[in-house]
């Protein structure tokens, strides 16, 4: 017969009862569970807080202190030394300076400057990108779009109205620049505006034509008010744009001389003419006054 193998030693070891290994394992598994539900998680305890140190008032009135355990420095700190020391410092500007209605009005201010600041560098941004000439087309455009929306209550809002101004109404004087009565009047002014625009933005320069533009439509409507009648109502940007047409023709009086100036007086002067023609008809509801006082303003 063939002889048996001897076991190894792992195989003569009695195997682990399953009740055996429960019984170890149990009492661990348990005490685990008591430590995270029952009980709080141990923590660190904080370190310790540093003292303040010790506000001595020497005999010259200064501060000083080198140990915060020294009991010595902590009853050199009297009362009246720390109330004459308070006394000097709270003086009338300080108080001024720290009260509530000046760190408003200071802070009031601080926010009022970058507000500007900010407007003044989205207007340059937005001129650099787009010509002012085709930005007041458009502003009359959306203008004459939000008058189809609010019907003739912005139209009575915005208008010149001589009697309405004379009582205290002054922003219309402005505000009749961006609205015209009918479709044909805006198409009117926006194609002058159209061709003038570029021609005047390019002589003159962003900033001046934007200045030229306003101030010779308010010019209109100033001529408007003094020689109109008090009932009179006005609206249209037909005083900037006679504006734009005397700003060219008093360059081109002044550059007489110059290649091309000629031919632009002899144009403003044919479109003025024209215009005041047509407006001179009985019925025609122009306000020539406007016209004459924008190209005088220009």
């Amino acid at each position: 017969p063939r002889a048996r193998e001897p076991a190894s030693p792992r195989a003569r070891e009695p195997a682990m009862p399953h009740a055996r290994l429960a019984g170890l394992l149990l009492p661990a598994l348990l005490q685990s569970v008591r430590c995270l539900a029952l009980e709080p998680p141990v923590r660190p305890a904080p370190p310790a807080l540093r003292r303040p140190r010790p506000l001595a008032m020497s005999a010259s009135g200064g501060t000083g202190g080198d140990s915060s355990s020294d009991p010595e420095r902590w009853a050199s700190l009297r009362g009246s030394d720390l109330s004459r020391e308070l006394a000097r410092r709270s003086t009338l500007s300080s108080r001024v300076r720290t009260s509530a209605p000046v760190r408003f009005s200071l802070a009031a201010a601080a926010d009022g400057r970058q507000f500007l600041v900010s407007f003044a560098r989205f207007w340059t941004g937005l001129g650099a990108a787009v010509p002012v000439n085709r930005l007041m087309l458009a502003l009359i455009v959306a203008a004459y779009g939000l008058q189809g929306v609010c019907g003739r209550a912005m139209l009575y809002a915005g208008a010149r109205m001589n009697q309405a101004i004379l009582v205290g109404q002054w922003h219309r004087l402005i505000t009749p620049i961006w609205l015209h009565g009918s479709l044909m009047h805006l198409a009117s002014n926006s194609y002058s505006l159209w061709h003038l625009g570029p021609q005047a933005e390019a002589l003159f320069g962003a900033e001046r034509f934007l200045l030229l533009y306003v101030l010779s439509g308010v010019g209109g409507n100033l001529l408007g008010l003094w020689m109109g009648a008090a009932r009179s109502m006005s609206v249209g940007a037909s005083g900037a744009v006679f504006g734009l047409m005397g700003g060219l023709a008093g360059h081109a009086l002044r550059t007489y001389g110059v290649a091309g100036a000629s031919q632009t007086l002899s144009s403003v002067s044919r479109i003025l003419l024209l215009n005041l023609f047509i407006g001179s008809r009985r019925g025609s509801g122009i306000d020539n006054l406007g016209h004459v006082g924008g190209f005088l303003a220009g």
